[in-house]
């Protein structure tokens, strides 16, 4: 267990309520493969008039509880065991990780997949993120869902 917490400077874009607020809104769903483009989380921060900075903790208010909310009991048993699940989130592209990658220490979100899954590139973005070399061959053989 860590004995001091992370500390930096948080900046929250609500693409929920951002994307709701264009005419027409921005079509989502938090439970399908729905993507937030890069263009849009620009355009949030745009609209906020949020500077980012280097190192700053990228949060992102996609409307994962708004929408549960609405949804009835019968519909989340469903999705419930939909497997593999399905969630939206920030897309899977090479601009969104560099963006990621040249701007932040850290990054979360109100979404269960912090990106839209399942995945659409053979290795989800996370992984890109945080690995610095090639995924061994190994870890690839024992788990499928990674190819």
């Amino acid at each position: 267990m860590a004995e001091q917490g992370i500390v930096g400077r948080g900046i929250l874009l609500d693409y929920h309520t951002w994307r709701l607020a264009q005419n027409p809104p921005i079509p989502y769903s938090s439970f399908t493969r729905s993507s937030i483009p890069l263009s849009h989380l620009l355009a949030v921060a745009a609209a906020q008039k949020t500077d980012i900075h280097f190192g700053d903790i990228l949060l992102i208010r996609s409307g994962y509880f708004a929408e549960q909310a609405q949804q009835s009991e019968e519909e989340l048993s469903v999705l419930k065991d939909q497997a593999p699940p399905t969630f939206g989130g920030v897309e899977q592209s090479v601009e969104i990780l560099k963006w990621i990658w040249e701007n932040f220490s850290a990054v979360a979100g109100d979404q269960p997949s912090f990106e839209c899954w399942r995945k659409y590139f053979t290795i989800p973005c996370f992984f890109n993120l945080f690995c610095v070399s090639p995924m061994p061959q190994q870890l690839t053989n024992e788990n499928p869902w990674l190819t």
